[in-house]
């Protein structure tokens, strides 16, 4: 992601400013994460990149993250519930979402 809009941040703007992570305009999908790059010093932003695989389900609509479907798996291996995981993002400061299914 780095690599590809350093280069193309160059050839379209000529700037040579530092991009970072658009953190205002992150968007999450469970535990993964959807993020674009934004320059310091001018108005250059890239397009968003996914940083979690997807899994293929042959049905339409937005795919689950492997990261996500990976949980929900090792919760119905334990002891700890969907509620019980809920409390332990909460307390870590990681808000608990809901998610389509």
């Amino acid at each position: 992601m780095f690599n590809k809009e350093i280069r193309k941040h160059l050839e379209e703007t000529s700037c040579h400013g530092f991009l970072m992570i658009d953190t205002e305009n992150s968007r999450n999908w469970g535990f993964g994460t959807i993020e674009r790059l934004k320059c310091v010093s001018c108005s250059y932003v890239s397009i968003y990149y996914k940083l979690y695989e997807e899994l293929e389900t042959g049905k339409r609509g937005k795919k689950p993250a492997k990261i996500n479907v990976g949980l929900q798996t090792g919760l119905m291996t334990t002891l700890i519930s969907n509620t019980g995981m809920s409390r332990i993002l909460a307390h870590a400061y990681i808000a608990p979402q809901m998610y389509p299914r």
